[in-house]
């Protein structure tokens, strides 16, 4: 959360905003270059999210030319974590299915063709997590996202030597402490009153996320809940941006968003598997057949595939009901209007009337 800002202009805020959310990020670059716990890139993924979403407050308070430069960095590095971390939440998803003690890892053997006999012994845990013959493709696919992983991972470390040899970020932690210090002698502006911008900001993005209110009555419709899940994640993070200002009231919605954003995460995460499952069985069934010259050794492989389809399929009945039972639980507690109240306070503490009008947020943040 943002910690309450000495300074009252919308400059003063946003600079030291953005200062509070570069140190996060750098802190993970060591344990993302080792990658050896996924949570490092997982934390340095969130923090540049949220450092993009702070640099959204300085609009009007750096040359325009700078902050482009500063906000291409950092959506360059989310894209590529983001990359990454997909293949990590699929990688640890199978090897939670496959138990931790007893899934041993493929062998270079495994490599083309079908995972040998042997390789499927002494692993009871497994067995009784999953049956013995779903095993072979289960593994298959773990050692194929393994791959894909490692190759990734040296996208990670030049999108990570690029941003240490462009010093973007420390040149931007330079400007941003160089601001502060002169604003504190009075010598630079602390910008525009920070209220209103607020108050239109989290407005557009509460009505962005209840745009998609259909999307509760039709299961099926997995692009409108994906598009929801990015609206409430916008809705999330501003929040966060404004947490001082919104108090205890803010505190509260942040908490229930991040409820529903975590279920609509699980039931996209489900849909990317739903999605990706049939174009890989696919692939692998070519592969083999290229490797044995016949297909004859793909179904034993396939049985494991089609079994985590259709556990997917299966999984995601489940996420939806869990999805719509918060939708419906927040309609009845009218969070919805609790979240308007919210937003409305920031101008009923200015002593204003909310504004209406047509001045987008980002417009309002550059005057």
């Amino acid at each position: 959360m943002t910690t309450a800002s000495r300074f009252p202009g919308a400059c003063g805020y946003g600079a030291q905003v953005v200062l509070e959310r570069l140190a996060p990020l750098l802190r993970e670059v060591e344990g993302v270059r080792r990658n050896e716990d996924p949570e490092c890139l997982h934390r340095m993924r969130v923090a540049s999210r949220r450092l993009r979403s702070a640099l959204l407050l300085l609009e009007g308070c750096v040359p325009p030319e700078t902050l482009r430069s500063w906000r291409r960095a950092v959506r360059r590095l989310t894209r590529i974590l983001g990359e990454a971390r997909d293949l990590d939440v699929q990688i640890l998803f199978l090897e939670e299915l496959l138990g931790k003690s007893g899934a041993a890892g493929a062998s270079p053997s495994e490599e083309n063709g079908a995972a040998p006999d042997g390789a499927m012994k002494s692993r009871k845990d497994v067995a009784e997590t999953l049956p013995s013959e779903v095993l072979p493709g289960v593994e298959r696919l773990r050692l194929r996202l393994r791959t894909r992983r490692e190759r990734r991972q040296r996208s990670v470390l030049r999108a990570l030597d690029r941003l240490e040899r462009e010093g973007i970020v420390q040149r931007m932690g330079t400007v941003l402490r160089e601001m502060l210090v002169r604003m504190e002698l009075g010598e630079a502006d602390r910008g525009p009153s920070l209220r209103e911008p607020a108050f239109r900001l989290l407005s557009l993005r509460l009505e962005e996320t209840l745009a998609f209110a259909y999307v509760a009555d039709n299961p099926a419709d997995e692009e409108g809940h994906h598009a929801l899940r990015v609206a409430a994640k916008r809705l999330r993070y501003s929040l966060e941006l404004f947490a001082p200002l919104l108090g205890e009231v803010g505190d509260s919605l942040v908490k229930e968003i991040k409820v529903l954003q975590d279920r609509l995460g699980a039931l996209h995460d489900c849909d990317v598997w739903r999605s990706f499952l049939p174009a890989f069985i696919d692939a692998e069934r070519r592969r083999t057949h290229r490797y044995y010259g016949h297909g004859k050794a793909f179904p034993r492989l396939e049985k494991g595939l089609l079994f985590l389809l259709h556990r997917r399929d299966e999984e995601r009945e489940k996420l939806f009901a869990s999805f719509l039972a918060w939708w419906r639980g927040a309609e009845k507690k009218n969070f919805w209007q609790r979240c308007r109240e919210g937003i409305a306070s920031l101008l009923a503490d200015a002593g204003k009337l909310p504004a209406t009008d047509s001045s987008s947020p980002m417009e309002v943040v550059t005057e």
